[in-house]
């Protein structure tokens, strides 16, 4: 399956405004920016940009939507730390990205380093450093492209880099009954899971952008894909129900991270709790469903499509 190439450039567009400091009072009460996954105004761009790195949006933009967004903008490389460990690759696979606090100020003299890029753009904006990052063309290329980046995110994880198996690491100590036949009882609803958002992925077509970043996704059979959105939703329901029953277990001080139930990704080797897992579900299920209920029918299915 292929998916469309991310734009790793800023745009003619990018050059407008100057990023020379700006008189942070006269924008006291101004919504200068506009979330480009809810349309809400901010009076700094920092503010927006922290809007959307704590996942609160209704677009379902987080924390690591803005930083892959951030790592396909050309000049990435120059904000962020230049140990091995820090690099761009790093960005993009670090679970815990905040703990590295990857972003750095380039000014002489000041180098002050940041966990998250709101951080960096509101130290930037501010009167205690006069480097500059080129802030203007940072939000031109995150508010262009970072709701289409995290939807086509979304789909490469769910379909590409999807779930392959489901396992669980039982308590050492007790033994919890609740975990002794996991694998017979959720098997199915997992396997079930798996089918419906492949199926998902498979009916949508994706196209290029538009200037501000939205209309590319076409649904091939909307109805249909109503009613594999409802099932993909009674599936998390149901292991979401069934992970309730054995939290004790998952909380038992003694078992080393051990009492859990986990899901692996064959194609990237990553593991990650069923938790976390259904909470990303639960995030592409919600955006598709929005985009399901916002995209008119077009006559043109664009130039890409998911197979």
């Amino acid at each position: 399956m292929r998916l469309p190439a991310i734009n790793t450039h800023p745009g003619p567009a990018a050059l407008g405004p100057s990023n020379q400091k700006v008189n942070l009072s006269k924008r006291k009460g101004q919504s200068q920016v506009n979330c480009p996954g809810c349309n809400r105004g901010f009076p700094l761009p920092a503010s927006l940009v922290s809007h959307l790195e704590a996942g609160g949006c209704p677009s379902m933009i987080d924390f690591l939507d803005i930083n892959y967004t951030f790592a396909t903008y050309l000049k990435a490389e120059k904000l962020l730390l230049s140990d091995n460990r820090k690099s761009l690759g790093s960005l993009l696979n670090y679970q815990d990205i905040q703990a590295t606090r990857p972003f750095q100020c380039p000014g002489n003299g000041c180098g002050l380093t940041f966990s998250v890029l709101s951080g960096l753009i509101q130290h930037s904006d501010s009167s205690r450093c006069s480097a500059s990052i080129g802030r203007p063309m940072i939000m031109h290329h995150l508010r262009t492209n970072v709701y289409y980046q995290s939807i086509i995110r979304k789909m490469q994880k769910m379909a590409i880099r999807g779930p392959t198996t489901m396992f669980v690491r039982p308590p050492p100590y007790q033994v919890n009954q609740n975990f002794l036949h996991l694998p017979e009882r959720w098997g199915p609803a997992f396997s079930k899971l798996k089918s419906d958002l492949f199926s998902a992925v498979t009916r949508i077509s994706c196209g290029n952008p538009d200037k501000q970043g939205r209309n590319f996704m076409v649904f091939q059979d909307p109805h249909n894909m109503g009613n594999i959105l409802e099932s993909i939703e009674n599936s998390v329901t149901w292991l979401r129900g069934e992970l309730g029953k054995i939290e004790p277990a998952q909380n038992d001080r003694h078992s080393n991270d051990l009492g859990k139930v986990l899901v692996c990704f064959g194609t990237t080797e990553e593991t990650h709790s069923l938790y976390r897992f259904l909470n990303d579900v639960e995030k592409f299920k919600n955006v598709l469903r929005k985009e399901l209920h916002e995209t008119p029918l077009p006559l043109y299915c664009g130039d890409f499509q998911v197979s």
